[in-house]
């Protein structure tokens, strides 16, 4: 996912609580951002080399899509296990540990000559991502408190930005030379700077919890998601075991759901976030919305190499009108929010989406990008630009104070599982001639656009309001230090 995923995961530095003054807290704060950051650079690095991994390999686009299924799998569903083994074992210790098994898994991963192979490192390359990024972005948001978390959020952003930005420019020109081993191996020398850096200044923490970890709870989810996003992948194959597949995975999940609702204050999912009514809406919409994102963003690169001849360079450019949009317009969506309400400004970043996905129909065989990508893409960009800050803010008042970055931290590993489903259904439409291909496109972006209706009409759960909203600003910028006035426990 590129950066409109950030929006999320801000919400996790917001709602940290300081620890207190820290020594060195600009240079642990740099490390710690450039280890959130590599999650960002993988992932928009990863779609403009499909094409190249899928000639190298000899590959189908069924296997092709599990380059990126083997790492959002992990990250997806173990983040919240990521997060809870920070807070027993040191959020320090726990970064650390998975910079080095990032940083080993990209060098096997950069080396590998098997498919298979690959994806182990993949995998490996997601559980280490569920280790750094909870516990990096938890971190940051402890080192300051006030104006400075509000600047730390900035630099922060402005690094993902610029790793998002110049992750799939990277990418694309070492595709075009050839040296494809390069879009995993970018990540090694970033790894050990910010390892560096963590190990030097980022302040030591002793363990802030007695909870045990939830290894059974992790271990139902990520089988039942794996059963799930092999199942969407093989739904279509002739004598496909899809349907035992979608049997186990309902197993398996409601399987997670008692362990979950069994463990009662210890899981890793509190039951009142289950029963706030605009937290379940925000997670419907968050879903629905970064599903259809997935759909495009990986699939309208690899169309336009395929059937419109363009560069791996030429395709890694096309979302920067995207990237400065969100970057430049999402204070302003933030202010808007204050007058308008969490609610408004969601409903038409959905609805935008929609229209995007249409003007996306026009996009086909040989197709020209001014005339036809830009227009798509830059409706696609006023639609989430509209609809992150307000995310951000609603996904922190929406729970109290206490757990408010645990929502935040499930709301963000939600927006990988959307990733997540989105690509297990690209898989058969990643295959075929090259007319097939651009047909099956325009199936895909069908879907996006009824995925954003669905996303429209998940907001008439969310709360509407200035005032609501003027509360839901203020909370934001000051890390959710206390509950509204007269507010529940949990929004509903």
């Amino acid at each position: 996912m590129l950066i409109p995923s950030q929006a999320c995961d801000q919400a996790v530095i917001r709602a940290s609580a300081a620890c207190g003054p820290v020594r060195h807290a600009t240079f642990a704060a740099i490390g710690l951002t450039l280890s959130s950051s590599l999650v960002f650079l993988d992932a928009a690095t990863i779609p403009v080399g499909l094409p190249a991994l899928c000639a190298h390999f000899n590959v189908s686009g069924r296997e092709l899509q599990w380059i990126l299924s083997a790492y959002y799998l992990p990250l997806a569903a173990l983040s919240l296990v990521g997060g809870a083994f920070g807070d027993r074992f040191g959020r320090r210790r726990a970064v650390l540990a998975g910079l080095v098994l990032l940083i080993c898994a990209s060098v096997g991963a950069s080396l590998a000559d098997n498919f298979h192979l690959l994806l182990v490192f993949r995998f490996l390359q997601g559980v280490a991502a569920s280790l750094v990024l909870p516990n990096s972005l938890a971190s940051l948001g402890s080192l300051f408190s006030g104006e400075r978390k509000g600047q730390a959020v900035g630099l922060w952003s402005a690094v993902a930005a610029i790793a998002s930005a110049l992750g799939p420019l990277l990418g694309g020109w070492a595709i075009d030379q050839g040296l494809w081993r390069l879009i995993f191996a970018m990540a090694i020398p970033l790894g050990l700077v910010a390892a560096l850096l963590t190990q030097l200044y980022m302040p030591s923490d002793a363990s802030s919890s007695s909870r045990k970890i939830d290894y059974f709870g992790g271990l139902l989810v990520t089988g039942g998601l794996a059963a799930l996003i092999l199942a969407i992948s093989t739904s279509t194959g002739k004598q496909s075991p899809a349907g035992w597949l979608f049997i186990l995975a309902a197993g398996l999940l409601t399987g997670f759901a008692w362990w979950e609702r069994r463990l009662g204050t210890t899981a890793m999912i509190p039951g009142g976030l289950l029963r706030s009514t605009t937290f379940a809406g925000l997670s419907i919409y968050t879903i629905f919305l970064y599903s259809a994102l997935t759909l495009i963003m990986v699939f309208l690169p690899f169309v336009l190499m395929r059937t419109a001849h363009y560069s791996a360079s030429e395709a890694g450019a096309i979302f920067i009108p995207l990237q400065i949009m969100l970057v430049v317009f999402s204070p302003i969506a933030g202010r808007l929010t204050v007058r308008l309400g969490a609610r408004l400004p969601l409903l038409l970043g959905a609805f935008l989406g929609g229209i995007s996905f249409l003007a996306a129909l026009r996009i086909g065989a040989n197709a020209e990008y001014w005339s036809q990508v830009l227009p798509a893409i830059l409706l696609l960009a006023a639609a989430m630009t509209c609809a992150a800050a307000p995310l951000t803010t609603l996904v922190l008042i929406s729970v109290e104070p206490k757990i408010a970055a645990m929502a935040s931290g499930i709301n963000s590993a939600i927006t990988r599982l959307g990733g997540l489903i989105a690509g297990s259904a690209l898989s058969p439409l990643l295959v075929g001639t090259l007319e097939e291909i651009a047909e099956h496109f325009h199936y895909a972006v069908g879907a996006g656009a009824i995925c954003c209706a669905f996303a429209v009409a998940s907001t008439f759960l969310l709360p509407r309001g200035a005032a609501y909203a003027a509360v839901s600003a203020k909370e934001a910028t000051q890390g959710t230090k206390s509950a509204p006035t007269g507010q529940s426990q949990f929004v509903t």
